[in-house]
């Protein structure tokens, strides 16, 4: 091929890539995930581990199998994980497949010629988003197993007969999570009257095909799996009357995060509570601190920033360290609010705040946006310490001092420049979403953080099509602005709004193709 046809394929190609560039905009490719670190814990004993790792599910990869899913060929065990059950052993593992991170746990050996046994596992801190995909055996008649779920809690009693496993799976664990197994076996777990015994408990950890197994030191201590490393402080979790026993050890001044209990009532979801303390010590004392955290529905009346009214506690949470010689200071609290809650009580994320209850009464406390699901809105607070927590629907304490627009009247399909001062009138820093309305609607967003007393100009360009009288509003303050003439076409603005990008896309193209037209006409047959 001459230098002249490279050039003239070249022409084609880059004339072929102009017209897909300019026709669509292609979707950012997601970063890979970063394997994280993940240890088991048993009394002095921290290893660390690797997740097991496969194409298919965690439920694809247990294969369970009962009369339910199987017309022939079942045991009422775990038919996928044959090459890595071991006779009368507990098998533990993380597992990284199709649907994430999940802990597997398979008791004994399919077709191992052992008979049977029985145990009882209570897991706590486990995160509420996520879901046991298998539950073995868990069918609607003449089962053996019993399980019962709280929600960051499960409990399970097992019992398999003869040459047949026991088990499950906990899928959904994220990259941040601790997570306590109380275990029970033989004689010790009280539900069952086993033939078989249990002899130890094998954590797995590496390559599937031949993984590492870490035998732990005993098969009746609790044991803790979880993401980080072994220097970092050790979290326990128990249950307790209505809520969470969090024994937290070795700290080190490091920051622990804890699960507190998760349903809060009225769509009210606590994630995390950090204890931090900007690089000093996170704990006071040298003892193991114990924080006991319990959660309910509702709450006092609180009363509003402003003093001219009382606010609606969505639900209370109460962290109590005074068990322990050593406390707590500097927590984070990470919590998350269901979308339909606000709308059943026409409120927006704006209205969501934390209250610390300090010397007897309510006081505000810096609530900050932190992310948004389909469901949920995501925040994250910073209260004093240990005490007790309101999550409230409150007025905004972000309010508009003016309004502005730069045209009053404007022709349908055109631009106004809205302006608006905000300030906080709160007696803490805020980070709130400022939001611009026209007729109602939430046209456009802007994040503001403030500190008390403080003030911002925030500014928003906003075209309208509709003909009519429209309200502007932001923070509370409005403006009228008047829309003359007729609606454009429909397609107007949509093609508008992506002509930047088939523009731009353009503009690459010719430049590539006037580049190689330059070279194509010096180059030699």
């Amino acid at each position: 091929m001459t230098t002249r046809s490279v050039g003239a394929v070249c022409l084609a190609l880059a004339l072929v890539a102009t017209v897909v560039l300019a026709g669509s905009v292609p979707a950012s490719r997601p970063a890979a995930a970063q394997q994280g670190s993940y240890v088991v814990e048993q009394g002095t004993q921290c290893e660390v581990i690797t997740p097991l790792s496969g194409e298919g599910t965690a439920a694809e990869l247990y294969d369970y199998r009962s009369h339910v899913s199987h017309e022939t060929d079942y045991a009422y065990g775990s038919h996928g994980t044959t090459d890595l059950q071991r006779n009368d052993v507990s098998s533990l593992f993380l597992y990284e497949g199709a649907d994430g991170l999940s802990l597997v746990i398979v008791h004994d050996r399919l077709d191992g010629g052992t008979p049977g046994g029985a145990a009882e596992f209570e897991v706590v801190g486990l995160p509420a988003s996520g879901e046991w995909t298998v539950q073995d055996d868990d069918y609607s008649e003449h089962a053996d197993d019993v399980w019962t779920h709280g929600d960051v809690w499960s409990e399970v009693a097992w019992l398999w007969g003869d040459d047949r496993t026991d088990g499950g799976a906990y899928t959904g664990l994220g990259g941040d999570f601790e997570v306590t197994i109380d275990p029970a076996f033989n004689d010790q777990q009280s539900t069952f009257s086993p033939d078989g015994n249990v002899s130890r408990i094998d954590v797995l950890s590496g390559d599937r095909s031949q993984p590492d197994r870490i035998a732990l030191g005993s098969i009746d201590a609790p044991l803790v799996i979880r993401s980080g490393t072994c220097g970092d402080p050790t979290v326990s979790y128990d249950r307790i009357d209505d809520g969470i026993l969090a024994t937290v050890e070795d700290t080190g001044g490091e920051t622990a995060r804890l699960r507190p209990p998760a349903e809060g009532g009225n769509g009210v979801r606590y994630d995390r509570l950090s204890l931090s303390a900007s690089g000093q010590s996170t704990f006071s004392g040298t003892a193991d601190v114990e924080v006991a955290m319990n959660a309910a529905e509702g709450g006092p009346e609180v009363p509003d920033e402003d003093g001219d009214g009382s606010a609606t506690a969505l639900s209370t949470l109460t962290v109590d360290d005074s068990a322990s010689e050593g406390s707590v200071s500097d927590p984070t609290l990470s919590f998350s609010v269901e979308k339909a809650t606000l709308a059943g009580q026409d409120a927006t994320a704006s209205n969501v705040a934390v209250y610390e209850r300090a010397s007897g009464s309510w006081e505000r406390t810096a609530t900050e946006p932190a992310g948004e699901t389909d469901r949920f809105y995501s925040f994250e607070s910073s209260p004093g310490g240990s005490g007790e927590f309101a999550v409230v629907l409150a007025e905004s304490p972000i309010e508009a001092t003016e309004l502005s627009l730069d045209r009053e009247r404007i022709d349908a399909g055109e631009t106004v420049e809205v302006t608006a001062t905000v300030e906080n009138t709160a007696s803490v820093t805020e980070t709130q979403p400022v939001e611009l309305l026209v007729f109602g609607a939430v046209t456009g967003t802007e994040e503001v953080t403030l500190e008390p007393g403080e003030t911002t100009t925030v500014s928003f360009s906003q075209r309208v099509d509709a003909p009519g009288t429209h309200t502007v509003e932001v923070a509370g303050q409005t403006q009228q602005l008047t829309v003359k003439g007729e609606a454009p076409a429909s397609g107007d603005s949509e093609s508008a709004a992506s002509s930047s990008n088939g523009f731009l896309a353009i503009g690459i193209g010719l430049v590539v193709l006037v580049a190689l037209a330059l070279w194509w006409r010096r180059s030699p047959e």
